[in-house]
């Protein structure tokens, strides 16, 4: 690729300008009879187009695709009536069909349910999309096993996915929306679950059950310990059995999308498909070999958006190998994109989405260019096998990062600047270890062999992952950044890399490093924190129980104090305390638990104000903390003083953030 102009990509500048109107879509949440006119009127003017001012058509074909995608997203968005604002629904009925097997988790068993109906306060509705029911008994062999492809009805607490409510918080909700799940269900007896008849599943789902347990199977038996885990989550995805440290080291060490079945995954499957099927006479029978084992490995993980793209680019690119088509992959990519965006909007917000979308884009647009300089200056090294591969797996690895790190500091306020080292070191072991496992779930006779091979890449993996995370380099925290803010610095990282000459390249460079630092100053000077190091109090709901936390951020100081319910919120607690150290930069951190007496008669912070709420007060601030339901958050005059005054067992549906300089103003957080 030597040149970069829309003109050469069409598929690509649809897809990103229908995205686009899907952004719009979420954002404005335009009418449908205003953009029907839109379009109307754009389709009449491009219609007149075809014989005068053909100047102005490319505004019209603009608005037609641009209004035609936030009107795909209005008609596809899902809105139940039944709930408004995010809020919860108690002492509802769900009956559906359970579509995975009820995994035990800390403190709760987890199973995912494709509802028929809900039923609340005699009325009804019809969700599009997968329940998450999660259900806290603890009674020994209390949940019914084997409930795979059973109809059931539960009775407990429906709730749709909510915003973040902690600042800097990951979007869960947002998250799950993105994997087909529109909403929480959570049952608190087991007693409730009534299993009403088992629906015989079809072959297919069988098959694919049956091949599954299989992998399961030779996992646990041949491979075995973490490394089983790790192999269990390379080949079907299912990474629940992996250790918490395991899994942070590899997210230190940017090496996780390694952990789940992704882009690389299918990439790895594609091409040794492809070298198999080019033996094969007759470009359709050739297709046909193709697609199907494809096609049944993407039933067989899921089909998340990550790994439809790439499995779309390699059938593109099959169709264009076998009609003597020379394919553009940026037009591929963006073919992908387009056909992602039809099946479901929404998953244009998911965070393996954009990712998965801007690393291949950086690649596309990096690599090519790097390696034909490098291979044009220094032809004797490149030409050696061992060396032109290490250095090529390190362009791909750096081209990936080139439009993902704005993603990965707003949405994780991390930075890993070892990541291109580890991952050569990384992606070729995995690769070894993902076919050592295929082939030993392929032949069977041969399974020992094979798993002996795959322990011994994953163990190396792991050996290499978990040192590297040991350097203190290797993981930078920053602070997030806003979403526009990353969307300017994709798109000046796009410049930047579309560069030709050498001119182009110092001149773009130093602009985008300029931006950078405009960006970020500007993006923080927009934050409600700006210029403070102290002064703030965040309230922020600790569980569904009702317990809250409040934190205040005074003198470089961060002290929390909460009233928890269940003994879930205390682990709570402690994951707040985290963010919010992170996102005020106190350097210490002080935590008191108010329903225990013993802790309030040894905090020299606090001073009994009523014993019967009871309710607290800070010596440091104008503030009262209440134990009780019967307060609101907010302020609160008593005599000539302004008091911000906290119920810690009152439920909120978000933080609120006061500012104690200014008689305790409310900041809004959103």
């Amino acid at each position: 690729m030597t040149d970069f102009g829309w003109k050469y990509y069409p598929a690509l500048k649809i897809s990103l300008i229908f995205a686009g109107g899907i952004v719009a879509g979420y954002y404005f949440d335009p009418s449908l009879p205003l953009l029907f006119i839109i379009i109307s009127l754009s389709l009449l003017w491009l219609l007149c187009a075809g014989f005068n001012y053909r100047l102005l058509a490319p505004f019209a074909l603009l608005a037609v695709v641009l209004c035609s995608g936030a009107l795909w997203y209005e008609v596809r968005s899902d809105d139940p009536a039944i709930l408004l604002r995010n809020v919860e629904a108690r002492h509802v009925e769900i009956v559906g069909l359970v579509t995975s097997e009820p995994v035990q988790k800390d403190g709760y068993v987890e199973l995912r349910l494709r509802p028929d109906s809900l039923l609340w306060r005699n009325r009804s509705a019809r969700l599009s999309g997968d329940l998450l029911v999660r259900v806290y008994d603890s009674t020994e062999a209390a949940i019914p096993t084997g409930l795979l492809h059973y109809n059931v009805a539960i009775k407990g607490t429906f709730q749709i996915p909510s915003n973040p409510r902690i600042p800097g918080e990951f979007d869960y909700g947002r998250w799950l929306r993105s994997q087909g799940i529109v909403g929480m269900f959570y049952c608190f007896r087991a007693a409730d679950i009534f299993v009403l008849r088992r629906e015989k599943p079809a072959w297919v789902s069988q098959l694919a059950c049956s091949i599954r347990r299989e992998i399961r199977d030779f996992t646990e038996r041949w491979i075995g310990g973490e490394e089983g885990d790790i192999a269990l989550a390379l080949l079907i995805g299912e990474r629940r059995d992996i250790d918490k440290s395991t899994r942070k080291a590899f997210a230190m060490t940017g090496t996780t999308h390694v952990l789940a079945v992704s882009g690389l995954h299918v990439g790895i499957i594609a091409l040794a498909l492809f070298v198999l099927v080019t033996w094969i006479p007759g470009r359709w029978f050739r297709f046909l070999f193709f697609a199907l084992p494809l096609a049944g490995y993407l039933y067989l993980t899921g089909a998340k958006p990550t790994i439809l793209r790439a499995a779309i680019m390699a059938l593109l690119f099959i169709l264009s190998y076998n009609t003597g088509r020379i394919a553009r992959p940026l037009n591929t990519l963006g073919i992908a994109g387009l056909l992602l965006l039809l099946i479901d909007p929404y998953s244009l917000f998911d965070v393996g989405f954009q990712l998965s979308f801007c690393a291949v884009i950086g690649i596309l647009l990096t690599y090519p260019r790097l390696w034909s300089f490098l291979k044009s200056r220094f032809p004797k090294s490149m030409g050696q096998v061992i060396l032109g591969r290490v250095v090529q797996l390190l362009l791909l690895s750096i081209g990936a990062q080139v439009l993902t790190f704005p993603l990965s500091i707003h949405y994780f306020g991390l930075f890993s600047p070892l990541s291109a080292l580890v991952n050569v070191a990384v992606v070729p072991l995995i690769t070894i270890g993902l076919g050592a496992g295929v082939a030993g779930v392929l032949f069977p006779f041969a399974a020992k062999w094979f798993g002996g091979a795959a322990w011994l890449a994953i163990n190396g993996t792991r050996t290499i992952v978990e040192w590297s995370a040991e350097f203190s380099i290797v993981s930078l925290d920053i602070q997030q950044i806003g979403s526009l803010a990353a969307l300017i610095l994709i798109i000046a990282g796009v410049w930047l890399v579309s560069a030709q000459k050498p001119l182009q390249i110092f001149v773009r460079s130093f602009s985008f490093l300029l931006l950078l630092s405009i960006v970020i100053g500007v993006d923080r000077r927009l934050d409600p924190l700006a210029d403070s190091r102290s002064g703030f109090l965040y309230i922020s709901p600790l569980s569904r129980s009702g317990g809250l936390v409040a934190a205040l951020h005074h003198n470089d100081t961060l002290t929390l104090w909460y009233g928890g319910i269940t003994p879930r919120d205390s682990s709570v607690v402690i994951h707040i305390s985290g963010t919010l150290r992170q996102r005020t930069g106190a350097s210490v951190v002080q935590t008191t638990d108010l329903l225990n007496h013993n802790s309030l008669d040894r905090s020299d912070d606090l001073i009994r104000i009523n014993s019967v709420g009871p309710e607290c007060g800070s010596s440091l601030v104008r503030l009262i903390l209440s134990n009780t339901r019967r307060r609101y958050p907010g302020r609160v005059k008593i005599g000539r003083e302004i008091f911000a005054q906290i119920p810690l067992q009152r439920k909120l549906l978000r933080t609120i953030v006061l500012d104690s300089r200014n008689d305790w103003q409310p900041v809004e957080w959103y």
